[in-house]
């Protein structure tokens, strides 16, 4: 009868706890690159202004009562934006109250590398586009994963 040696079966050993490991590693690997939060829309478009593209800013899309999901701030360049940009991952579903705000590109490099008691670049567009903003996106049933949305400002 086979006896197996010390040497041997502690390597025999190894082997299996190394393919539990594995195993559980995969399984860790799958379940985390899953999202996790609310539904998300990859939204997308051009940002403009009497016309004109806008040159640099922000879309801050916060979500109306009854929607619970988190904020989005998306930047846009050159009068295009894309949530999926700079590590994004989308806007949730829902209902959301927008405001978008332009600057200079000098400004708003500048306000990149300003700290938090450096004043605000100043805003290029009137209040009733950010801080006094009626300005409304609907996502409650998008058409699918994707969706261009252009916004006109007038």
């Amino acid at each position: 009868m086979f006896q197996p040696t010390c040497y041997e079966f502690i390597t025999q050993e190894r082997c299996v706890s190394s393919r539990w490991t594995l195993l559980a590693l995969c399984v860790l690997a799958v379940g985390c690159t899953q999202q996790s939060g609310p539904p998300r829309v990859h939204l997308k478009g051009t940002v403009a202004y009497q016309g004109k593209p806008l040159e640099v800013g922000t879309i801050r899309i916060t979500p109306l009562p009854g929607t619970e999901v988190p904020m989005t701030i998306i930047e846009f360049k050159d009068g295009k934006y894309d949530s999926h940009s700079d590590g994004g991952t989308g806007v949730p579903i829902g209902k959301h109250r927008v405001e978008i705000n332009a600057y200079t590109a000098a400004e708003y490099a500048k306000r990149s590398g300003g700290g938090p008691f450096d004043p605000p670049p100043t805003n290029l567009l009137p209040a009733k586009f950010n801080e006094n903003s009626t300005l409304e996106l609907d996502l409650s049933s998008p058409p699918g994963p994707e969706m261009d949305h252009p916004f006109e400002l007038k």
